[in-house]
């Protein structure tokens, strides 16, 4: 459907459905992290937070390929969606936030931090938030 009220009902109800129900759920989902409207990509972060097993390969696939996308608020619900499907210490997702972290769009990379901080150890992301300190951009260094 082309209204965004009817696209942010759909992903609210397709948080009931279990996400044994198909791998079908979980990419319709992450499609709609590319939406437009910024109200339905947000929905479709928490439906993915709800549906989506954690720590499952091919929810994180799903999301990942978002990243690199050129809006750069795809990129940051993409990161959130990600720090909420995956576990801390997850590698796969710690190393495909990596490339967010140097970003051109400080939104993207703060998105990334904030993504990061729920995914790796102290220790791990302690080099990391020293170089971003230095950032240009005072949202990041916050």
């Amino acid at each position: 459907d082309k209204n965004a009220m009817v696209r942010m009902a759909t992903i609210r109800a397709l948080k009931c459905i279990r996400a044994e129900h198909g791998p079908s759920i979980i990419h319709a989902l992450a499609a709609r992290l590319s939406h437009g409207t910024e109200a339905v990509r947000w929905a479709a972060v928490d439906a993915l937070a709800c549906v989506a097993v954690k720590n499952d390969p091919s929810a994180m696939t799903a999301v990942i390929q978002y990243l690199p996308h050129p809006d750069r608020f795809v990129r940051c619900a993409a990161a959130v969606a990600l720090s909420r499907i995956a576990l801390r210490g997850n590698d796969v997702a710690a190393g495909a936030l990596q490339a967010l972290l140097i970003d051109q769009d400080a939104g993207a990379r703060c998105a990334a931090v904030r993504a990061m901080k729920e995914l790796v150890e102290a220790a791990i992301i302690l080099p990391i938030g020293i170089r971003l300190l230095q950032d240009h951009d005072a949202m990041v260094r916050r």
